[in-house]
């Protein structure tokens, strides 16, 4: 006989949004390292209610209001789902608290759709990815939560749209990447923190090896080779480069204020805080020996950024969002 105990679940209401805490709480007791996020939606507009101005290619090609009204109802159903209200919430970093929201484009790269039944408007221009990175940046900024983009196209603008199965090595064309690395700060701004990529669906792009003549000719790893090679947390100097938010003990706490941060810790003993930006590079650092400190926010230009209290053998990292 199993015996199921789910009492660690009974304060939550029965209800949709009680669904959304049980599973974050019950991903955090049981896998305590693993992160926890859900997908928002760029086709999320009801078309009876904000119809004027969708464009049914999507909402990159529609209008900044709808964009706007887009983000929104993402925000809205994200914070009920989460917290059971979109103004009341608990304390970030709690085990209800999620740790991140995905967005995606489309397990598809462009090519492959033109192909499979002659769509071309999934090849999006500098417009589009600028109305998507201005949705985006809406949400997670909305959400407070950083931006993990999901089953992102690898293809490139030289491939040939071709499907070789035989080698693993389709190759269909594609405009996210290419504009990723040539705009990267744009999405460091937007609140990414990395992609999940690959082919995904068995008509997705391949990567192959940058000595190889098949399918997309490295193109995705020679790229990567040279994001790598300037990655800010590889530059010369004080870098945080890993941080965790899994911390069971929950010893600190972190208040964030108009032009500050309090960060509390359990005893005078020695205390380290470091805040990095999005891109990993520290632009705060202190050694404390007091329970409160605070670190001012006001120079700090608009974005994401992780805060990581380190006290002993214990740590734990905050996220701030300065607007």
């Amino acid at each position: 006989k199993v015996v199921i105990d789910n009492s660690y679940l009974s304060d939550l209401p029965n209800n949709l949004a009680g669904v959304g805490r049980a599973i974050i709480r019950t991903i955090h007791k049981y896998a305590p390292d693993a992160y926890v996020g859900f997908l928002a939606s760029h086709w999320s507009v009801d078309l009876n209610l904000n119809g004027a101005g969708w464009n049914s290619n999507g909402l990159v090609w529609s209008t900044d209001a709808l964009r706007d009204t887009s983000a929104k109802i993402n925000v809205d159903f994200f914070n009920k789902l989460y917290f059971g209200s979109s103004t009341t919430r608990p304390a970030a970093n709690t085990v209800d608290a999620p740790d991140f929201i995905a967005v995606e484009k489309n397990g598809w790269c462009a090519g492959t759709w033109e192909m499979m039944d002659g769509r071309t408007y999934w090849y999006w221009g500098d417009q589009q990815m600028k109305n998507y990175l201005a949705w985006v940046k809406q949400i997670g900024q909305g959400l407070d939560l950083p931006v993990l983009g999901w089953q992102i196209s690898i293809g490139n603008m030289d491939n040939a749209n071709t499907l070789d199965m035989t080698n693993m090595a389709n190759a269909y064309k594609d405009t996210y990447f290419p504009y990723f690395f040539t705009h990267v700060q744009e999405f460091v701004d937007a609140g990414f923190i990395g992609f999940l990529v690959g082919k995904g669906l068995q008509q997705g792009t391949d990567y192959t090896l940058p000595d190889e003549t098949i399918g997309e000719k490295g193109w995705f790893m020679k790229q990567l080779q040279g994001f790598d090679a300037n990655r800010p947390y590889l530059i010369p100097g004080p870098t945080l480069a890993a941080v965790s938010f899994c911390n069971s003990n929950k010893l600190f706490n972190m208040i964030q204020m108009e032009n500050k941060c309090i960060f509390t810790l359990p005893s005078k003993s020695r205390g380290a805080i470091t805040v990095c930006n999005a891109a990993g590079r520290i632009v705060s650092e202190l050694i404390t020996h007091e329970t409160s400190v605070s670190i001012d926010l006001s120079g700090m230009a608009s974005g994401f950024y992780l805060a990581q209290i380190r006290n002993g053998e214990n740590s734990q990292t905050f996220r701030i969002i300065i607007q």
